[in-house]
């Protein structure tokens, strides 16, 4: 049915896709030579620059 959708969201071949596992039982990482970080370690930088950008947004407000 979603198949029928304009721009198909979820088609067939995605729904197939998601009946296999997509995860592996090897760290690639380590191999790449990159360090895992925790998310709560990288989240509050994103949301700190969400704020920043929200405090400047008052300013592209039309003066009135």
């Amino acid at each position: 049915m979603m198949e029928k959708l304009p721009g198909k969201p979820f088609t067939m071949d995605n729904y197939l896709s998601l009946q296999s596992d997509s995860v592996c039982d090897e760290n690639g990482l380590e191999q790449l030579g990159i360090e895992p970080t925790d998310i709560e370690a990288v989240v509050p930088l994103y949301l700190a620059h969400q704020r920043q950008r929200d405090r400047l947004y008052q300013f592209r407000q039309p003066q009135g």
